[in-house]
């Protein structure tokens, strides 16, 4: 009998991946005593207000001899504006600060300045894709040899900003997280 593989979803991936370099970089996790949020969407007008974050619970803080660097992995909330986006890496470089208090709240200053994906190498799509930013240079090979599921829309139905439904995300191979987190090595390593 052959063995089923199992699928992961675009944002199960990335939280995978966040998991792996917690135990694989020489890191420190830092966990903040609030949710930071960053914002990514924006629909407000004069009427009303509508905005979709990123929300922070922990990050991964990596000293260096230079500056620090921090990975956090953000869950999409908030309002409608954030219902496209499902989780994303953030990678920022923040300035070494002595006493543990001072660089909590300097880490979260730097953060909240990341808005509308400025700082994240990678972002989970709802609908199983992702988002790569140029800017970046996050190493990735074509990760379509490790689609397991294809997307599949629902031609009858729309959201109400026009978008379509899906039926199904798109769902990757396990072997993904190994590539991702490699591709992230070689970035913040070399």
């Amino acid at each position: 009998m052959q063995k089923e593989e199992s699928v992961l979803y675009a944002g199960q991936l990335l939280e995978k991946v966040y998991d792996r370099l917690k135990e694989e970089l020489p890191c420190e996790e830092i966990t903040f005593p609030e949710r930071v949020f960053v914002e990514i969407a924006n629909d407000s007008d004069g009427h009303r207000h509508r905005t979709g974050y990123m929300g922070y619970d922990s990050v991964l803080f990596i000293k260096t001899e230079e500056k620090g660097l921090i990975i956090g992995c953000g869950e999409a909330c908030g309002n409608y504006p954030a219902d496209p986006y499902s989780r994303d890496i953030l990678l920022l470089k923040v300035p070494l600060i002595g006493e543990s208090p001072k660089q909590l709240s300097e880490i979260k200053r730097c953060m909240e300045r990341s808005d509308y994906f400025r700082n994240s190498i990678i972002v989970a799509m709802a609908n199983g894709y992702f988002g790569i930013q140029k800017e970046s240079k996050l190493p990735l090979p074509d990760i379509s040899e490790f689609v397991a599921q294809e997307a599949e829309i629902n031609p009858d139905v729309l959201h109400l900003d026009l978008r379509p439904v899906y039926r199904k995300t798109m769902g990757y191979k396990q072997e993904l997280v190994d590539v991702i987190i490699g591709a992230i090595k070689k970035m913040i390593l070399s």
